[in-house]
Formats: structure tokens, C-alpha cells, sequence
């Protein structure tokens, strides 16, 4: 069995992408679904959640579950962090170190001669006032050392010593950093700035309220906020959410990452509702679950590769996903069956959906579906020809060339594939 398991977003609806205006182009459809690519952690030997995705120049892809998951592309590898589990975070320094932090444990890896990965603890470093570190949410690399978030102390390794700070937490401290600074949020005390001094009070709770702040970034000019309240920005000194519905899911499903797409628009991680996608006007845009084919609903983290694609970690799988800026769901309410499909095709710079009640194809000027009659049946297979469609399944073989059917092949038996 694959390693990688490919499934299409047919199971209980169906997925297409659309250019973001809906305007016509090609019919109105850009391109045919998308594809997730499912890894079950199971099947690397390892059954584990997996917290946290980095890359390292040369494009390999690096996972902290129990136990660092190295995946190059064609094979995985993997690799014990001392005698610790649940790898939260990782960060490649410049001079290639992997630093992590994972339950009660800090370190580097550095990667041997031959490929593989070594673990270097800092424990021993440890001062005795610290040494319960608990767990180790975020690790960043900094100049000759890194910085390590846990429940409720940032602390900082120069390469030679331990700085650390201390604070009273609600719940616990909350990492995020963009390309110009690193920030801690604390709901009992706001948004903190880290400066080579140290961590500083940038935003106050009576400017940003108690919610713990995910990610902060630019758009149209303003400051940006993700909390676990909302997405907004500060206005007369007072954060002010945009959307009441998107703050609404939010709270209900509970916010766990963060991270900025192209063209300004945001993936938002949940625990209970999925991938949350919010437009570049801050409003929610679109929300993919497992209604559209996710295969789960819990999302621990969001990464985008260097080829732009996201891969997202869950408590039971790890799945890559691409061009999810621009996936509009279309169910049975735009003509689809309930039952979904068994495959999704592009002919003609249009989708079609196969179900094994018949062919859909799109009806540009409604951003809606309807079934081809003249191919009505059970099908399993389709292929798209420069002359029209081909189709596989009871007894034969067909075509549908201009809207007419045409019998190519007809068998006792059922055709289950067809290749072009």
C-alpha cells in the first residue's frame, strides 16, 4: 500500500475551484477539485499525532510527532528525540541545526554524514529552578542559540547560557512570529515583543482584550490580528473584530493555528471545525472540513511548503493540500448528487463528475451542475479525448461525442478501468 493515499473531495459533497470573482473564464472554472494526499501515521510504523511541519532549503519535509518524521519526497524516515515524545515545534537555524522542543525536553538535531539525524539535548544545560520545563509549545532559532515558549516561561540559549522569563498564565503562553518580529501573547497581560532586551509589552489587553493572538501581519495598511476571538485590526485603540460569523466559529471550534496564504488571504486552524479560510477582507471566506473531504476535523498546525502547498497535521493524519485559497464547495444544492462521486476530470477547461448514477457537468452562466442523459447508467471510469468523453463500466465501453452516446465496446463483463 502507497504510503501517500490520494483521495479526491467526493465523499459527502464535492469541491471545485473557482477564480476567486467568479467570473467567466473557460466556463466560469478555472480548474477541475483538488486533490488531498492523506499520509496515516500508522503506516510510517509510527502511531503518533503530529504537532508541527518545517522545510529545509533543499525541500525536504520535516514532522514532529513522537519522534522527528523525515519525509524527502519518496520515502519516510524517522528519528528519536532522546527518550521524549510530542515534538511540538521545530525551526532550522542559519547554520542548518533543527532545534525542537517537545514534553519536558530542548534541543537540536544535526543531521550526519550519512543523512540521518543526531539529537543534542540542552537538559543538562538546564539551570535547576527551570528544569521541569513541561511542555515545550514553540522553539524559534536566533543568533548562536534559540528560543523556547512553554506553558508559561520564555527562554532564551545564547549558545553558552539560559535567560528566562516567567509569567502568570490564564491558560498558556501563545507563540507566533512573521518576517520582521517574534511575539508571545498572554491573555493576563497582552502581546509581547521579543527585542534582543528581552520580551517587551507591545499591545496591552486593554488594547487587544484577553484572547490569546495566533498571528499578526499587514493588510491594506493596518495591522492585523488573529485571536481566538476573531481576525481584526485596531481601531481608536481597541481591537475590532470584523466578522461577527467568523468569530463565532472560531469560539465554537476552538482556534489552533495560523498561517497567511497568497493574495492576503488566511488559513486558520480549529480543533473541532476544520480549516477556516478568511479573504483578504478579513471576513470568512469558505470553511473545508470533513464534509468536503478532509480527513479530520482537529487541526494542530499549517505549513506551505516552497511549491506553495499546505500540509496540515492532525491527531490522526498528516495531508497535503494545494490552491486552497481558491476552493469554492458545491453540493447538492448546485445540482451534485447526495451521494457524491468516484471521479472528477477536466475536459474541455471544465470539471466533470463521475457517479455511479451517471456524468455532471457545470452550467457556467449558474455556478451549477446538471446530469448528461445521454449517459446515464453505472460507470467507473472516465477519460477525457480531443473528440469527447470515454466511459467505462456495465458491459462495455462508450462514448459521448456532441452530446451523443456512441458504443465502442460491449463484454459480458464490467469494465472497471480505461486507460488513454
Amino acid at each position: 500500500m502507497s504510503l501517500v493515499r490520494l483521495r479526491l473531495l467526493l465523499l459527502a459533497s464535492f469541491s471545485i475551484a473557482l477564480s476567486e470573482t467568479g467570473a467567466a473564464n473557460n466556463g466560469g472554472i478555472e480548474q477541475a477539485g483538488i486533490l488531498v494526499s492523506t499520509v496515516d501515521p500508522a503506516d510510517l510504523g509510527k502511531n503518533t499525532s503530529v504537532w508541527c511541519t518545517t522545510q529545509s532549503e533543499d525541500g525536504t519535509l520535516f514532522f514532529g510527532g513522537d519522534e522527528l518524521l523525515v519525509y524527502n519526497g519518496e520515502t519516510w524516515r524517522s528519528f528519536k528525540m532522546g527518550e521524549t515524545y510530542a515534538i511540538r515545534s521545530l525551526d532550522f537555524g542559519i547554520d542548518g541545526r533543527l532545534w525542537a522542543g517537545a514534553v519536558n525536553e530542548i534541543g537540536w538535531f544535526q543531521k550526519r554524514s550519512g543523512g540521518g539525524w543526531d539529537y543534542q539535548s540542552l537538559r543538562a544545560e538546564l539551570p535547576e529552578s527551570i528544569h521541569d520545563l513541561g511542555e515545550v509549545w514553540k522553539v524559534y532559532a536566533i543568533k548562536d542559540g534559540a528560543l523556547f515558549v512553554t506553558q508559561s516561561k520564555i527562554i532564551k540559549w545564547d549558545g553558552a547560557k539560559f535567560t528566562w522569563w516567567n509569567y502568570n498564565v490564564s491558560r498558556r503562553l501563545i507563540a507566533t512570529n512573521n518576517s520582521k518580529s517574534l511575539y508571545v501573547s498572554n491573555r493576563n497581560s497582552g502581546l509581547l515583543k521579543i527585542s534582543s532586551n528581552g520580551p517587551e509589552l507591545a499591545y496591552p489587553t486593554s488594547v487587544i482584550g484577553s484572547s490569546s493572538v495566533f498571528w499578526i501581519g499587514e493588510a491594506n495598511g493596518k495591522t492585523v490580528f488573529v485571536t481566538s476571538a476573531g481576525v481584526g485590526t485596531i481601531e481608536d485603540d481597541h481591537l475590532e473584530y470584523t466578522d461577527q460569523a467568523l468569530s463565532e466559529y472560531l469560539i465554537a471550534n476552538i482556534l489552533t493555528s495560523a498561517r497567511s496564504l497568497a493574495d492576503g488571504f488566511l488559513a486558520l486552524g480549529t480543533l473541532k471545525g476544520g480549516l477556516v479560510i478568511v479573504g483578504s477582507d478579513l471576513r470568512l471566506n469558505r470553511i473545508v472540513g470533513v464534509q468536503n473531504g478532509l480527513p479530520a476535523a482537529e487541526i494542530y498546525s499549517i505549513f506551505q511548503a516552497q511549491g506553495g502547498e499546505l500540509w496540515v497535521t492532525s491527531s490522526t493524519n498528516i495531508f497535503r493540500m494545494k490552491d486552497l485559497g481558491n476552493i469554492t464547495v458545491f453540493d447538492q444544492r448546485h445540482g451534485l448528487p447526495k451521494t457524491g462521486g468516484l471521479d472528477i476530470i477536466t475536459h474541455n477547461g471544465q470539471p466533470i463528475l463521475l457517479n455511479k448514477g451517471g456524468v455532471y457537468q457545470p452550467v457556467s452562466s449558474t455556478h451549477s451542475f446538471t446530469r448528461k442523459n445521454a449517459v446515464l447508467g453505472a460507470y467507473r471510469d472516465i477519460l477525457s479525448t480531443p473528440t469527447g468523453l470515454i466511459l467505462a463500466g456495465n458491459y462495455g465501453i462508450i462514448g459521448l461525442q456532441d452530446e451523443q452516446r456512441v458504443s465502442y465496446h460491449t463484454t459480458p463483463h464490467d469494465v472497471f478501468k480505461g486507460e488513454s
